[in-house]
């Protein structure tokens, strides 16, 4: 929770310093990469963010599997998606999004057991299209300016990332003698997104280690749904 608000914090104050507007940059930034990614080509752009938001807006719909890890952290986070289907887990606990209804599954105890959500409906799958969603987005619309009241320069790249090649965004911004930068990673095939990095919270990455297309089975209930004790 604290790296997730870390990571807004740091959003925020790119966004704000783009609203001051100015004059445009004309320096040269790379991308900030992690130490499994690999930069290949960096441009400065003032104007390829309406195109990263529409390929970052197919991700919504991508049929993908993909494991991330947070910084130093060996805790594993799985989410999938297929044709509408959805599985967000960690650990051996997991959010299934099937047939419009939300499941609460847990195989940590090495019994498979699945719980239907009463009202879940697909919150399930708006767990797993919002977890990058809200990143991916804020790139449309900013570009490079000066002010008196800080500046924002805005990088685009490609690079390599658990084998896919990714469309990268980053943004630096400076006001009052504080500075961030955050910057995204999507999938250049699919749209999904593969890494987020901030210079907050001494530099949080949450970044795929693996990235593949789903199937069937990944979205699959690992047992019968019972329902709630007491429901």
């Amino acid at each position: 929770m604290r790296r997730t608000l870390a990571l807004t914090a740091t959003s925020i104050l790119v966004l704000a310093l783009a609203a001051c507007g100015g004059s445009s940059s004309s320096s040269d930034k790379g991308s900030g990469g992690g130490s499994d990614s690999s930069t290949t080509t960096t441009t400065k752009s003032g104007s390829g963010g309406s195109d990263f938001a529409a390929l970052a807006a197919k991700g919504k719909n991508a049929n993908i599997k993909a494991s991330y890890k947070s910084g130093k952290s060996e805790e594993v986070i799985t989410v999938a998606q297929y044709n509408g289907d959805s599985f967000y887990g960690q650990g051996g606990d997991g959010i299934y999004s099937v047939g419009g209804k939300t499941y609460s599954c847990s195989t940590s105890d090495g019994d498979a057991q699945c719980f239907e959500i009463p009202g879940g409906g697909n919150a399930g799958a708006s767990i797993v299209q919002g977890l990058f969603g809200a990143y991916a987005g804020i790139f449309d619309g900013v570009s490079d300016s000066r002010s008196i009241f800080g500046s924002v320069d805005k990088s685009t790249s490609t690079e390599t990332i658990a084998g896919r090649k990714a469309d990268c965004v980053k943004v630096e911004g400076s006001t009052l003698g504080q500075s961030g930068s955050v910057s995204v990673c999507i999938d250049h095939a699919t749209g999904y997104v593969l890494r987020v990095a901030t210079s907050a919270d001494a530099g949080s990455v949450f970044e795929a280690t693996e990235f593949s297309e789903s199937t069937a089975d990944d979205v699959k209930l690992p047992a019968e749904p019972q329902a709630i004790p007491g429901q």
